[in-house]
């Protein structure tokens, strides 16, 4: 039969070990979820960044051809009348209602895309928040649990030796 200080160590020994094992996975666990929840916003972050660029062409696109499209609207409206033999203040007036028109259009595609903008950063603020909160939900080990848990491991030890 053992030595029942030898058992008591033993004993010790293997409860200490659980319990340092069993601290290390919690941590790697937090560290794992931490990491996850900045990956996850990244590529969220990313995506949004990207959908903001397109947002933004695409609002410079519209701009540039509205622009032709009052350019060319102003130019058959002078060749129309030019070939009908009006010019004066009718004419400017038409031309007039057409560039009032153009700037309606940008004025409205502005305010559509800084809305668009808007909303888009809203949404990367709160990718970031649901990292916060992604990496919140994976508690942090704490490390008087595990001297808690050695200590425990340390009385049960003694316990057992007494006890022989």
């Amino acid at each position: 039969m053992c030595d029942p200080a030898t058992i008591a160590i033993a004993t010790f020994a293997t409860g200490a070990a659980q319990q340092i094992v069993s601290y290390q996975a919690q941590n790697a666990e937090h560290k794992a979820a931490q990491v996850a929840a900045r990956e996850a916003a990244a590529i969220e972050q990313r995506d949004l960044t990207t959908r903001q660029i397109q947002e933004q062409e695409s609002k410079a696109q519209k701009d540039h051809l509205a622009l032709i499209d009052d350019a060319k609207a102003k130019a058959s409206a002078e060749v129309q009348a030019t070939g009908s033999g009006i010019a004066g203040v009718s004419v400017d007036n038409i031309i007039g209602e057409i560039g009032r028109e153009t700037n309606n259009n940008l004025v409205t595609y502005e305010k559509n895309w800084e809305m668009t903008a808007n909303q888009l950063q809203r949404e990367k603020d709160a990718t970031i928040r649901t990292a916060q909160s992604r990496a919140a939900q994976s508690p942090k080990p704490n490390p008087a649990g595990l001297v808690a848990g050695l200590v425990g491991s340390g009385l049960g030890a003694y316990g057992k030796y007494k006890r022989m």
